[in-house]
């Protein structure tokens, strides 16, 4: 994917004067939390909730798709499918000649695409099952039992700890680490200790990653430097058909070994609040 040639923001159109929006989403737009968030975020916020009350009229594009995976909203790549603003329907398998369709949207003469992604998904870590290097997210505790919090330990992704409360993981500090918890099954994350951890870190965490220009960061076990990127698309949790994730695009990846790794916002006077794990 390439989205070095998108025209970004200038691809949708303002926010119309009486928002036409649902209850839930006229609430989420118009909290205080999106007051950080500059006119051209705000914007992006906005189709991408309406885009998503259209949840029926997609969930029948997808249940079309064969191998669908998950539905996704954003800007669609500008070389490879359209320099656009619209939905994503990501699925396994090769492309097919009805891999895309247009879905128009009830506000004048606003339409948007809808594109079936063809996805092979490569996961960035270097050995399997037991994979012995990954990238630590953060420190952190499971708060699985509020009166027994779990930890502290290291927060990464289950595709480098492993699904298995107990199972061991080399760690690159010589211990055997121990998977504490796991996330639920959507989420690709788990809590690792082992005798080297120091307390959690307190960190703020961002209510909702919003696909625009807002830069992010990450800093991989195997990467030589900062992975500096943009979110381009996110996914609504009502979304998932066939997927243990629950992801963002980023517009650059990293390298293999870099799975886990906490990736945070970068505008300027951020705290460097967590966005997601890698």
């Amino acid at each position: 994917m390439d989205f070095s040639k998108s025209q970004g923001q200038d691809l949708l159109p303002n926010i119309p004067e009486a928002l036409g929006l649902g209850e839930v989403a006229l609430s989420v737009l118009t909290r205080a939390d999106t007051q950080r968030l500059n006119s051209d975020l705000r914007k992006t916020l906005y189709w991408s909730l309406r885009l998503m009350e259209l949840r029926d009229d997609i969930r029948r594009l997808a249940r079309s798709v064969r191998g669908v995976q998950r539905v996704m909203y954003g800007f669609l790549d500008p070389v490879y499918e359209v320099d656009a603003f619209g939905v994503i329907i990501v699925a396994s398998g090769e492309r097919e000649d009805s891999d895309s369709g247009i879905l128009s949207v009830v506000e004048g003469d606003t339409a948007f695409p809808v594109r079936v992604r063809r996805v092979t998904e490569i996961a960035h870590q270097v050995s399997m099952p037991q994979p012995t290097l990954g990238s630590a997210g953060i420190r952190a505790r499971s708060r699985v039992s509020t009166a027994r919090p779990i930890g502290p330990g290291v927060l990464t992704v289950k595709h480098v700890a492993g699904s298995t409360i107990g199972g061991h993981v080399p760690m690159t500090c010589g211990c055997a680490g121990r998977v504490e918890d796991v996330a639920p099954s959507c989420i690709d994350g788990a809590l690792v200790t082992c005798s080297c951890w120091v307390p959690p870190l307190h960190v703020v965490t961002p209510w909702m990653a919003v696909p625009g220009s807002t830069p992010v960061e990450f800093h991989g076990t195997a990467s030589a430097v900062a992975i500096v990127t943009h979110v381009t698309a996110t996914t609504n949790i009502l979304g998932i058909y066939n997927t243990p994730e629950l992801p963002i695009t980023l517009a650059v990846h990293g390298a293999g070994g870099d799975s886990g790794a906490l990736v945070t916002e970068t505008t300027g006077g951020s705290t460097g609040a967590p966005v997601g794990l890698y």
